[in-house]
């Protein structure tokens, strides 16, 4: 009988505290989301001027728009495969320009470190989304020209398209993919980004290219990394949707609309922690106390005499 109880705390204590291993992983997972600042298009607005992410949803493919030379094609036939989307407008004085010459870096660099090359690998779409550019002549070809100079690796003329639209098939993209702007005189106001879709159109991941600014900032310095782009491509070749920890994230930081920037809700952690505590330890005791329960009974059922123990804890 002696043996048999002290096998019996064995396995208790053994449960107990693996329970306490699972939980405290949880709370240092917890932790490490919370301690990862999230990007700026977490933030709730109106009027909207930034990125909502549509994650998952697809990108209608039947849109038609229009290419460097003027000539009207449609999305599937340029979507095949990974597909990289940069929305911007080609006059643009702010933070278009730095946002394709950091892809123009990136594209290098994943070819370099990763081979994986624009035509190839993947295709890269950057759309106008303002219609008045449809009818400014060689505005995207100009523009294509300048970009893939820029390139050190040469690619195949279709990694890269420019492409113009009109009013109607330019809003049913950018609401799609959760693009949002607002007309400022003979500009916009948005925020740079680049988003990755599958070969059915799939929103998979979205990159910061810059926080949100006016169109007449200065000096805006986006910041894409390769391995980023390298991760994005590998979710839109496989279709993958990654976003558990942004909406973790959004129970530890709150949004400053005034600076632009984020806090972190420091009471919201440490109530979360000591709830996580409470309800882990309390977890470990039930789980002791139900254990030893269950076991009396089982010797009643079985014409066992109790511990003494368990006759006191029952």
């Amino acid at each position: 009988m002696i043996n048999s109880k002290k096998n019996r705390m064995r396995i208790v204590g053994i449960q107990a505290g693996g329970a306490c291993i699972g939980l405290l992983l949880f709370i240092l997972t917890f932790q490490s989301i919370c301690m990862a600042k999230p990007e700026l298009s977490d933030q709730v607005k109106q009027p909207f001027a930034g990125i909502e992410p549509k994650l998952g949803e697809l990108v209608p493919l039947d849109l038609t728009f229009y290419d460097e030379e003027g000539q009207p094609v449609i999305l599937k036939d340029l979507i095949d495969g990974p597909t990289a989307i940069t929305l911007v407008y080609y006059r643009c004085p702010g933070i278009c320009n730095p946002l394709l010459n950091e892809m123009s870096s990136v594209m290098d660099k994943v070819v370099n470190e990763y081979d994986m090359i624009a035509g190839k690998d993947y295709r890269h779409l950057t759309i106008s989304f303002d219609p008045l550019e449809k009818d400014i002549k060689d505005l995207a070809k100009n523009k294509r020209t300048a970009m893939m100079k820029q390139l050190k690796h040469s690619i195949d003329p279709s990694g890269w398209r420019f492409l113009t639209g009109d009013a109607e098939n330019i809003k049913k993209i950018t609401e799609a993919v959760g693009f949002g702007y607002i007309p400022n005189n003979q500009d916009f106001t948005h925020k740079g980004a680049v988003i990755f879709l599958t070969k059915e159109g799939k929103v998979v991941c979205y990159l910061d290219g810059g926080v949100k600014v006016s169109s007449m900032s200065q000096n805006p310095k986006p910041n894409i990394l390769p391995m980023e782009v390298k991760l994005a491509l590998v979710d839109a070749s496989e279709g993958n949707v990654r976003n558990l920890f942004k909406k973790l994230q959004g129970l530890c930081y709150q949004y400053n609309a005034e600076n632009k920037s984020y806090s972190i809700k420091v009471n919201r952690i440490i109530l979360g922690f000591g709830v996580l505590t409470i309800l882990g330890f309390g977890s470990v005791l039930a789980f002791g106390k139900g254990r030893q329960k269950s076991q009396a009974e089982l010797n009643r059922k079985l014409n066992l005499h109790p511990t003494e123990d368990e006759n006191k804890n029952v």
